[in-house]
């Protein structure tokens, strides 16, 4: 079992459909850009309620996840103190290929 790590809670984002419940019981959404989550917060401006999207870091929140679903499936769940891939709906590559292609000389 691996354990997640900021660069997985990226790569959800980009393939999309995650979520994120924290102790609180509060849901995020991954989303893909500047390694955030969201979340619509009911809130009232100027005496009308609306909704509000409320933005957190990873790093804000990786200490508080609870469980990662993504498409109906969880993903990662917290034990022992660790958020460790449950096997299901995301796996990690075993041989991430190189960033850069360098030509040979």
């Amino acid at each position: 079992m691996f354990e997640i790590t900021i660069e997985d809670l990226r790569k959800l984002g980009r393939q999309g459909g995650a979520t994120v419940r924290l102790y609180d019981g509060s849901d995020y959404t991954i989303t893909p850009f500047e390694a955030r989550a969201n979340q619509k917060v009911k809130a009232i401006i100027g005496g009308k309620q609306c909704l509000v999207i409320q933005e957190k870091s990873f790093s804000e929140i990786i200490s508080e996840i609870r469980t990662i679903k993504r498409n109906g499936q969880i993903v990662a769940r917290r034990k022992n103190g660790s958020l460790l891939i449950t096997g299901r709906g995301y796996q990690r590559d075993k041989h991430p290929q190189p960033k850069y292609n360098r030509a040979l000389k």
